[in-house]
């Protein structure tokens, strides 16, 4: 998954550590890589938002 820009932290590594981060069990520098990460990349931010509210519409989350 990508959105094809280039970004500090991969998509993969982000999507392999988005339920730690939802936990808080990453780092405060992951958290902040995380965080900036989501903010550029609409794929894996509806994947987390997928992720932490499972039962959301995916028309919503794709923004149809």
């Amino acid at each position: 998954m990508s959105c094809g820009k280039p970004h500090e932290t991969p998509c993969t590594e982000v999507l392999e550590q988005v339920y730690w981060y939802l936990d808080g069990e990453v780092s405060a520098d992951d958290c902040d890589h995380i965080r900036q990460h989501l903010d550029e990349c609409g794929p894996c931010l509806r994947e987390f938002a997928w992720s932490r509210y499972p039962g959301m519409d995916a028309r919503v989350l794709s923004g149809r």
